[in-house]
């Protein structure tokens, strides 16, 4: 019933819009079906350009949000880690994190762990990381680097870029 009602409000505005006069002298058609034929004719479809593929320098060197780069921060250090770790002597900015996925995760289904020189240093978070567990679970690597370090803030200070391969 609302296809119909659809089509009707649609006809009504296509009509009201190709109104005739006289620097405008439209194909109005009177029936229904003669628009959708008359659509059919008039309407071109552009083909979409192709995007050139991004390398892994301009994913690197982005820090905005885009489809291959995700900027966010290290979850759960202090609960790994303690509260008091020097996390400059484990961390360093621009080094690279392991990322394991953990499906099993009791608190996390999309959880995706992250550790640094075989040690387990936190998770990515959860409001940004179940995109990045599906890009893993299709058999597919991300690499995560750290951006920045902020020592007197270790719940959010560690902030990471996680870039789609």
């Amino acid at each position: 019933m609302w296809y119909f009602l659809l089509a009707v409000v649609f006809y009504i505005l296509y009509r009201l819009v190709n109104k005739k006069t006289s620097s405008n002298k439209a194909i109005k058609p009177s029936t229904l079906d003669q628009l959708h034929t008359y659509e059919k004719k008039h309407t071109t479809i552009t083909p979409r350009r192709k995007s050139p593929e991004n390398s892994l320098s301009e994913v690197f060197s982005s820090n905005q949000l885009t489809p291959l780069n995700i900027p966010t921060f290290i979850a759960g250090i202090p609960h790994r880690l303690g509260k008091d770790i020097q996390i400059n002597s484990i961390l360093s900015q621009g080094q690279t994190l392991q990322s394991l996925r953990e499906p099993m995760n009791q608190h996390d289904k999309n959880a995706v762990k992250l550790m640094a020189n075989g040690s387990h240093i936190g998770y990515i978070p959860k409001d940004v990381n179940s995109k990045i567990a599906q890009h893993l679970d299709s058999g597919k690597k991300i690499i995560v680097i750290v951006t920045s370090i902020d020592a007197s803030d270790l719940w959010r200070g560690v902030r990471i870029k996680v870039s789609f391969c």
